[in-house]
């Protein structure tokens, strides 16, 4: 298992700044406790799979969505989807939109999160 990059802990943290106050402590335990234990590149994008510790509290939402991030090589942002299962985080999805990301290192490229 490894450790979040630089983009998938900016999307994030992102994330985690919209949300609610009384979620948001629930969101922080989940993001510091996660680890990766996979990662694909879909040619289309990305899809990191998390494991996060269950003894921390859970959410009620499915998906958290709404965060977008200029890549570099890209012309057009890319968008980002967090799908939680029974309350936890456990994938992270990054989706090109008319970009091919095949031959992209998520794990070292320049970005830029979007206000």
């Amino acid at each position: 298992m490894s450790s979040l990059n630089s983009l998938e802990r900016a999307v994030l943290e992102r994330i985690l700044r919209d949300t609610p106050g009384d979620l948001a402590p629930i969101l922080r335990a989940q993001i510091d406790g996660a680890t990766v234990v996979g990662r694909k590149n879909t040619g289309a994008g990305f899809f990191t799979e998390l494991k996060v510790e269950s003894a921390v509290g859970r959410m009620s939402e499915r998906v958290i969505e709404d965060v977008w991030a200029d890549i570099e090589g890209f012309d057009v942002p890319m968008t980002f989807l967090v799908f939680l299962r029974e309350g936890i985080i456990r994938t992270l999805e990054g989706a090109a939109i008319n970009e091919d990301a095949t031959d992209v290192d998520f794990s070292r490229v320049g970005f830029a999160i979007k206000e």
